[in-house]
């Protein structure tokens, strides 16, 4: 018997985030579909699909000198991508690709860009690249909140969307022994140790984080916050401004394995967000069985839950003290280690592809 094709599209890598997500697709439903990962791979100006564990080029298209960014350029290939029984866009950045029949499937991770402060151009531009969201014949969110968010701003229907949380890769993420992560991060052993992992937005409130930082510092000399990902310019001056040049760490990037050792050589991570679509990190820490202090925003207190701190995180002087607090007890420390590998249990990235072979064959059936 023939399987069904599913066309997985994506604009990441398949090494990175979203991209990341349409890999453990396919590894875990390969068995019951003819998985394609379609790539457009926007650095080469190619279209890549992978099948069988081979990756070919489809097609491809020159650099343009004047007009080539990304939307122009996913418009001049998307004729080329294959056929396939059900196309899969793993994206809501690409959603604008759904055929005016809807005949497609579209994960939607969030539509932050549509409510966090930006200029007007930009948020035009975001919907149109969401224009195809309300046409899809199915929308997977990651989160409740992505849902709720999907069906006020486009007025879709709550039976044509399907909440499937996102896994943790627990062979990856795990508990090691903190003294041995820090020594191979070169990080002093007598420190403590904050954790922060994401890009420097707006929405990610890396500003309020460093602020509660600056009024804990002054009760904990030797904290010390290391935060993954690329700082701006704002972050460097508040930096500066703060007196803190010694105890923030940026690490521009970092592999996989290295971000597990991160994970567990901080005694908290923390995570201040005004919006999240989901929020993967948090989960990660708690593999680790690091605690976790999380804002208390969009889906984060779904995500967390009851396995780790919530607060509100336009009040910098509760975050500093909440972080303070779980550095200064240590019971409270291995209870929120406790709690949280027993909470992220339920993330797994098998769940998550299950509950998308449902909506593949209900949509293949109908």
């Amino acid at each position: 018997m023939t399987k069904p094709s599913i066309g997985l599209i994506s604009d990441l890598p398949w090494s990175e985030g979203i991209g990341r997500y349409g890999v453990h697709l396919q590894r875990l439903l390969d068995r019951a579909f003819e998985i394609k990962l379609i790539y457009f791979n926007y650095q080469e100006r190619r279209l890549e699909v992978t099948s069988n564990r081979e990756t070919r080029t489809v097609a491809g298209t020159a650099r343009l000198p004047v007009i080539d960014n990304k939307p122009w350029f996913w418009q001049r290939l998307r004729r080329t991508i294959p056929q396939c029984d059900l196309m899969h866009i793993i994206s809501q950045n690409l959603s604008f690709l759904v055929p005016r029949d809807g005949n497609a499937l579209v994960t939607c991770h969030d539509i932050a860009p549509l409510f966090v402060p930006g200029k007007p151009w930009v948020k035009w531009a975001r919907r149109w690249l969401y224009s195809g969201l309300p046409r899809a014949r199915a929308v997977m969110a990651d989160s409740r909140a992505t849902a709720t968010d999907l069906i006020q701003t486009y007025r879709m229907p709550a039976d044509r969307i399907r909440v499937i949380p996102l896994g943790v890769d627990r062979s990856l993420f795990r508990p090691m022994d903190k003294e041995e992560c820090r020594r191979r991060l070169g990080l002093p052993l007598a420190s403590r140790v904050v954790l922060n992992v994401g890009i420097d937005k707006w929405r990610k409130n890396i500003a309020g984080l460093v602020r509660a930082m600056g009024l804990l510092i002054a009760r904990i000399p030797e904290v010390l916050l290391i935060r993954i990902g690329r700082p701006s310019k704002k972050t460097r001056e508040l930096i500066r401004v703060l007196g803190l040049d010694r105890n923030v760490k940026h690490v521009g990037s970092c592999s996989d394995e290295d971000l597990n050792h991160f994970y567990n050589a901080a005694d908290v991570f923390v995570f201040p967000s005004f919006y999240e679509g989901f929020g993967l990190p948090p989960l990660e820490a708690m593999a680790c069985g690091t605690p976790v202090v999380s804002s208390n925003r969009t889906s984060l207190p779904e995500v967390v839950g009851e396995a780790g701190i919530l607060i509100d995180p336009e009040d910098v002087s509760a975050l500093a003290k909440r972080i303070e607090q779980v550095l200064a007890d240590r019971r409270l420390a291995r209870e929120l280690s406790e709690r949280g590998l027993a909470h992220v249990a339920q993330f797994s990235w098998e769940n998550t592809a299950n509950a998308t072979a449902e909506v593949y064959r209900s949509v293949l059936s109908g």
